[in-house]
């Protein structure tokens, strides 16, 4: 199925997020147009084997391309024409930048009132005290607390190696499109959407959160255990081909770990019998396992 066949996007995204809100529009039919300076979108690399060039691929693929410069006279008046033909425009510049040059959300969907128009920036375009800041994926990490409860106990924060910041506030982005265009096939009318990467990020801390009212106070980073440590066995663990992924979150799944360990008198066994004694001798239960 084609969700989105029969419409049409101009995509002027950037790196990781607005890229993959296109991506998403074009694996669902829509007809994206990807917007690029005339120097060429900032994830491009002249040298073929750097690292950026397959991301961009893999991120591109299945739209058309059109190089503008937005900063001209002549540029700008050709977004507001193709603005009046096209039903989604999504953009993930710094704040303000696409209004700089007359050509925002307002600019555009008072020239086209079924217009669809997208953006997504680090913490808003609401009158917030970080509105103004350039928001990337680490500075989000940091900035939203992934950063301070991910690493070792005792070490320092690290950020994820994926770049999920990015490609959660571009799945959002792409939700919110959709989301407005099925309101627009009730009421006839376009929106402006604006997606925050750092209002994204925040559900997932939805553990941390958690342990922190329950707990009364912050749990200190746990690694690969679990971070509000209320489940054990939940770890990697060290096997004879590799690392293996474990987590019980059921009494009857420790009982069954335990027989496919050879070890089924772990599961009576009285540090390990129920989840609270699990957790309180989780590093005899890693040992163990």
């Amino acid at each position: 199925m084609n969700p989105l066949s029969g419409l049409t996007a101009l995509d002027f995204g950037q790196v990781y997020n607005g890229p993959y809100c296109g991506f998403l529009m074009a694996q669902a039919g829509a007809n994206v147009i990807k917007v690029e300076s005339l120097q060429g979108e900032t994830l491009r690399s002249s040298n073929p084997k750097a690292s950026a060039t397959y991301p961009f691929a893999l991120l591109n693929g299945n739209k058309k391309s059109l190089a503008i410069n937005i900063k001209s006279e002549h540029g700008q008046a050709l977004i507001q024409q193709l603005a009046q033909k096209v039903d989604v425009i999504s953009e993930n510049f710094a704040p303000g930048t696409m209004s700089k040059y007359g050509i925002g959300g307002p600019a555009l969907t008072a020239l086209n009132p079924r217009l669809i128009y997208a953006s997504s920036t680090g913490y808003g375009n609401a009158d917030g005290p970080y509105r103004d800041y350039l928001g990337m994926d680490i500075t989000l990490q940091a900035i939203s607390g992934v950063m301070s409860v991910t690493g070792e106990e005792g070490g320092p924060p690290l950020k994820t190696a994926a770049a999920f910041a990015d490609f959660i506030a571009g799945t959002h982005l792409y939700a919110a499109i959709v989301t407005a265009l099925f309101r627009r096939g009730t009421t006839g009318q376009g929106a402006i959407v604006d997606i925050s990467m750092q209002d994204c990020v925040f559900p997932t801390l939805a553990t941390t959160i958690g342990s922190f009212y329950a707990q009364g106070k912050q749990m200190p980073r746990a690694g690969n255990r679990h971070t509000g440590n209320t489940l054990a066995p939940y770890n990697t663990y060290v096997a004879s081909d590799g690392y293996i992924a474990i987590i019980c979150i059921r009494e009857g799944h420790f009982k069954k770990l335990c027989q496919a360990m050879d070890r089924p008198e772990l599961a009576e066994d009285p540090r390990f019998h129920n989840f609270a004694a699990r957790c309180q001798n989780v590093t005899e239960l890693d040992a163990e396992i």
